[in-house]
């Protein structure tokens, strides 16, 4: 009204003209610019097709960024001609932001679509066909493909160099190479795609890291539905790749990967394949109804297939060729047409605590020259052909604690030697429990003190190249040369004179006498899996199998100082490799120059040889990869062990003769229902303290041993003394049980034939304890206890207890002691600084007791037994024992305290139960263990020991992660360390660990996945390399316990960071922010910083802001050292700065780029026009007043 008033009531309707063309301006900024033909698109905005197009040459040129093009339905068709595509988005000059392609049919082209350095774009619903590529990004990062059809072309989805994209929801089917294929792209996103029925892989990633592949589909592809080769970091969660004609999951020079909860079933080959594949986890897959097997590994190394399901296939789980250091835990493998399990030339690997039962042939089956292997708390029953659980012409291998009922025969080995048989159940099987047949000898090479020796390299000859050798001349050592070396001295060996040496560069070293030729000159022999020519050659093996000292046409692998050389230090010879290891002369999946293997072996003038290893950070290994000896006139092999990679040294004395071979031992075994019990056609078996019920309990013949020496301690039907065996019927008339004792101590008067020239000189009695006293012990408590003992008195066992089993006519005293501090024990605290292992913790109880009044002569042993609870386990306070951070139940141990040790190392010493052989420590006036027990069910541990004295219990602290798994190069001559958190329990929320080989000068990311840390990523510079270093990080209820000063600001984590070594140069700590907590708190992202504790009170750490999404603000900071740390909001509070770095940098100004939307930038035409409005509004005004007034 007061405007109509002054300006005679015209304003309204010029008010009301200007009005109508801003909108109209701003309107028409708005609209989408309609496309009738192929052309370049140069400006920002947004543009629709109106028609099918066709073109002979790219259609669709996007060459500006903020450019959104709506195909409307329709379709672009091209002629199939060579680098034509139907939209090209790309910039010569520059990269493009935020372009958006959706709507559209593409079909006949090169590339349907094409982003080149395109980022924070998307491609929706496109529908590619008959093209080369349906839709493919190159150079690109953080586009969106989603909710396309990419079907009928030569690759339906591809990506090459482009990371940190999402590609989801896309049908991907019927290609004739891939579905989905990444090209050197890695940290992508894959979810809930079908890649089906392509010609060659559903999903294929090539030398792409880091991603993560959810809920896809990969089904009926002729070969794998997912397909990575050279691929590591990977994550695969939930998908299904099935019915392939080939194989439903394949990795191929691949590590580090992790599996969890996919399916791969019915698949024509092979469910989940892994070929030289290291260090990856397998986490509750299933693979079932495959044509031949469920799970292989070949050539593949420190993996761990856990609480897997296998089932309807040939084998089951098949690790061949040979593979090494992997754990099989917990699996369930049944139904399959052949084997359960198999380990074939597998060495080194754990089987455990899986259920592999009702398969038509072996439940677990070992076999061609497998070694050194633990099958552990299986169950293998129901199963065929040789049984539940079989080893033919395997040794050195542990299986304990396994049941093996109902099969055709419970436990068998066949010219397998070495082995222990300990503590199985073998019942009802048709045949036999226990089969052993065939030569059973082992020989072996036993571990000495590290002992590497360091040569002089620059005396050696040099030419041109630096592969040489010293006192010989120069060469230029390639996979499988050789040279002769004649020795300084001859050296003896099996009583032949060896004169001289054919050394190669896979390892081998041939003996040669005066007069002999080599057997293995020209040839790149490997050893133990080419078993064939044992009988042919004298020679020493380290590790051989395709090893190269470099390659002088190939500036890859000549850029590396390397070498073969021998080294004459007058009292030995040493012969030094330093080199690669090769798969087919390529470096598939690593980088084989960051992982060079340095060994060597030392031959002495007595006929002494010696390995030592130094660096063997081996990621994959070529077949053959042992240490030990031939003797080619005896035909024997003696091994040192296999695909060694950690620093050892192995010595043996060949001068005059073999070594003493080690045979099977069969020990604590129950077998009942059998027919036989043991069926024996071997010799030189130890077999004793087993339990046999069976109308027929032996069918013996060669010559073995069916006793031991009687010797104290609990036996298998809890008589006081070991000695033979316990031989029963079901009806009750069996040798052992009608035996006369007259003594009455547990053993038989007369001795016991189950076979002619096999005798069981102590065969077991049944046994009365002439006094068992149980006496309870409150361990939660300081107290001090006297108990007197009657003759006839016995109690109840609850909590840790006393067992004493002696004979007694008068009273016995025991005073007992216990307390939460050693010290009021007279003892120092149960650490690894006084003998404990360094990744080991106390229970934090200990335990004295002493016994008057009764004489050696009258004790017969004495049994230890100390409870515990989830509680004692629980270290973080949660209420399980389950939790990073927490003792690991399995590993719990009662250790000894030694009074008299005059090292702190060696206050504590281990008794068992579990340790092989039993400790003996009456050497230095402690106990000597007899026996013992584990029982997680009723949660106690048991020791039988000879005498009474101080005891602790420990554990090893769990760690999230694989303890074992590493990553890098070594190249250190020394190991890192464990870590142990100095925070109490009760205020640890969540902790997380890892071990990882540090490099020196070079950054090592150890990554943590609990997203309760807030911290996710250490990477830590070693000043000098060193070897499984661990780091861990805790997140904590409240402040650190440790400092004395609660940290400034509004805090959003306490942490604790721990890392097993002095010799840290530099660490980054990267840290991310929740965005709900920071407006919770009236906080901005600036304002966050790391602080550290520095002893006496709170620094800031250089904080840098690095980016941001849609939950989190992501952050660094660089710290010299660890300690206790917290993340904090300090706007206004004053905190000084870190003595460790030279200035505080605060969080950055930039604006942390936001993940997952693309923001919508102002077009500068929109802009342009809306400012021109205004400009025309003011300029009418001013006219139209200064008319009107004068």
């Amino acid at each position: 009204m007061l405007l109509n008033n002054i300006y005679g009531g015209h304003v309204p309707g010029i008010a009301a003209w200007i009005t109508a063309l801003a909108l109209l301006l701003a309107g028409g900024a708005d609209a989408a610019t309609d496309i009738y033909s192929c052309q370049d698109i140069i400006q920002e905005g947004e543009y629709r097709l109106s028609q099918n197009l066709a073109n002979d040459s790219t259609c669709i040129n996007i060459q500006s960024g903020n450019v959104t093009l709506d195909g409307a339905g329709f379709t672009i068709s091209g002629k199939d001609m060579a680098q034509t595509y139907g939209v090209f988005a790309f910039n010569s000059t520059k990269p493009l932001r935020n372009v958006t392609v959706k709507n559209l049919t593409v079909i006949d082209w090169a590339g349907g679509i094409v982003f080149s350095s395109v980022t924070y774009g998307s491609i929706a619903n496109i529908t590619a066909s008959s093209n080369d590529a349906g839709i493919s990004l190159y150079n690109s990062g953080n586009d969106i493909v989603t909710d396309n059809t990419a079907e009928l072309n030569t690759y339906g989805i591809y990506l090459t160099d482009s990371s940190n994209n999402t590609i989801s929801g896309n049908n991907a089917n019927s290609n004739e190479n891939s579905g989905v294929y990444l090209d050197y792209s890695s940290i992508n996103i894959l979810t809930n795609n079908i890649a089906n029925s392509n010609k060659e892989y559903g999903i294929y990633l090539y030398y792409s890291n880091s991603s993560t592949l959810t809920n896809n589909t990969a089904d009926l592809n002729d070969y794998y539905g997912v397909y990575i080769y050279a691929g590591n970091y990977n994550t695969l969660i939930k998908n299904n790749a099935s019915l392939n004609i080939d194989t439903g999951i394949y990795l191929l020079y691949s590590n580090n990967n992790n599996l969890t909860n996919n399916i791969a079933n019915s698949n024509e080959n092979i469910g989940v394949y892994l070929d030289y594949s290291s260090i990856n986890t397998l986490t509750n897959n299933t693979a079932s109804l495959n044509i031949q097997k469920g799970f292989e590994l070949s050539l593949s190394n420190h993996n761990i297939l856990i609480d897997n399901t296998i089932s309807s296939s040939y084998d089951g789980i098949v690790v061949d060729d040979p593979s090494s250091g992997n754990r099989i835990i917990g699996n369930r493998v049944y139904n399959t047409t052949d084997q359960g399990i198999v380990l074939i030339r597998a060495f080194n690997n754990i089987v455990s605590e899986n259920n592999v039962s009702f398969n038509s042939g072996e439940g677990i089956l070992v076999l061609q020259g497998s070694w050194n292997n633990t099958i552990s708390n299986n169950i293998a029953d129901s199963n065929g052909q040789c049984g539940g659980i079989c080893l033919l012409n395997s040794s050195g291998s542990i299986i304990t604690n396994n049941t093996a009922n109902s099969n055709t025969a419970g436990l068998t080995l066949d010219s397998s030697g070495g082995n222990i048989l300990n503590n199985n159940t073998a019942n009802s099987n048709t045949n036999c429990g226990i089969r052993i047949s065939g030569e059973t000898a082992s020989y072996t090479v036993p571990e000495v003190p590290f002992h590497f020796i360091n040569v002089n390299t620059s005396t050696a000859s040099t030419i041109n190249y630096p592969d040489y050798i010293s006192d010989y001349g120069n060469y230029t050592m390639q996979s499988g040369d050789y040279f002769i070396y004649e020795l300084p001295f001859p050296f003896p060996f099996m009583g032949r004179n060896i004169t001289k040496i054919s050394v190669n560069t896979d390892g081998l070293i041939e003996l040669l006498e005066s007069n002999d030729d080599c057997y293995a000159c020209d040839a790149a022999y490997g050893t133990h899996y080419y078993d064939n020519h044992i009988e042919k050659m004298d020679a020493i093996f380290a590790n051989n199998g395709d090893l190269t000292t470099g390659d002088p046409d190939d500036a890859y692998l000549s850029s590396e100082k390397t070498y073969l050389g021998v080294f004459n230090l007058s009292d030995k010879v040493v012969v030094e490799w330093y080199g690669f290891t090769r798969t087919d002369e390529y470096p598939y999946g690593y980088d084989i120059l960051s992982n060079p293997v340095r060994f060597q072996v030392v031959m002495y003038p007595n006929g002494t040889i010696e390995w030592n290893f130094k660096t063997m950070n081996f990621r994959t290994y070529d077949f053959d990869m042992f240490t030990g000896v031939y003797a080619k006139e005896e035909n024997i092999e003696i091994i040192g062990g296999y695909a060694i990679d950690t620093p050892k040294s192995l010595s043996i004395n060949l001068s005059a003769a073999l070594p003493a071979p080690v045979y099977n031992t069969v020990r604590n075994n129950r077998l009942s229902n059998n027919n036989p019990g043991i069926y024996l056609e071997s010799s030189n078996n130890t077999i004793y303290n087993n339990y046999l019920n069976n109308s027929n309990n032996a069918v013996a013949s060669g010559s073995s041993i069916w006793n031991i020496t009687r010797t104290i301690g609990s036996n298998i039907i809890d008589g006081p003394y070991l000695g033979g065996n316990f031989w029963a019927y079901p009806n009750g008339t069996g040798f052992s049980q009608l035996c006369a004792d007259a003594n009455a101590d547990g053993i038989c008067d007369s001795s016991y034939m189950p076979g002619i020239g096999n005798i069981d000189y102590q065969a077991l009695a049944p046994f009365l304890r002439k006094t068992s006293t149980s006496i309870t012990v409150n361990t939660d408590v300081n107290a001090n206890q006297t108990i007197e003992i009657s003759p006839d008195e016995s109690r109840n066992i609850t909590n840790s207890t006393i067992e004493l089993n002696a004979t007694i006519s008068a009273p016995v005293i025991l005073k007992i002691n216990t307390s939460t501090d050693a010290s009021a024990l007279n003892a120092t605290s149960a650490t690894p600084v006084y003998g404990l292992d360094r990744n080991e913790q106390p229970v934090g109880r200990y335990i004295e007791v002493n016994v008057t009044g009764i004489d050696a002569a009258s004790l017969n042993f004495v049994n230890l037994t100390m409870y515990y609870t989830a509680a004692d386990l629980d270290m973080n306070g949660d209420g399980d024992a389950d939790d990073p951070g927490d003792l690991n139940e399995q590993t719990l141990k009662i250790y000894w305290y030694n009074p008299n040790s005059t090292g702190d190392s060696e206050r504590w010493k281990p008794l068992g139960p579990g340790i092989e052989p039993n400790p003996d420590y009456t050497s230095i006036g402690g106990p000597k263990v007899l026996g013992g027990e584990r029982n997680t069910t009723a949660d106690y541990l048991k020791v039988t020991l000879n005498h009474f004295s101080t005891f602790a219990l420990a554990a090893e602290i769990t760690s999230s992660g694989t303890s074992s798994s590493s990553t890098g190069n070594s190249g250190s001559s020394g190991g890192g360390g464990g870590v142990i958190t100095s925070e109490p329990p009760g205020n640890i929320a969540a902790a997380e660990k890892y071990e990882k080989n540090i490099i020196a000068s070079t950054p090592v990311a150890y990554t943590f996945t609990a997203p309760e840390l807030g911290i996710y990523e250490v990477d830590v510079t070693g000043k000098e390399s060193e070897n499984d270093v661990s780091l861990r990080v805790e997140v904590l209820k409240d402040t650190s316990k440790l400092v004395s000063v609660s940290p400034p600001g509004t805090v959003y984590k306490n942490l604790n960071v721990w890392v097993g070594s002095k010799r840290i140069k530099e660490a980054m700590i990267k840290f991310r922010v929740g965005n709900s907590w920071l407006n919770s708190s009236d906080l901005a992202a600036g304002d966050i910083r790391m602080l550290k504790w520095n002893g006496s009170k709170w620094t800031q750490l250089d904080t840098t802001l690095i980016k941001g999404d849609a939950s989190y603000i992501y952050y660094e900071a660089t710290t010299d050292t660890f300690s206790n740390f917290a993340i904090s909001g300090v706007n206004g509070a004053s905190v000084p700065a870190s003595s460790s770095v030279s200035q505080i940098t605060p969080a950055a100004t930039r604006t942390p780029e936001v993940t997952g939307t693309h923001s919508e930038e102002a077009s500068p035409i929109r802009l342009a026009l809306i400012i021109g409005v205004f400009a025309l509004i003011a300029i009418i005004a001013f006219l139209y007043i200064k008319k009107n007034r004068y």
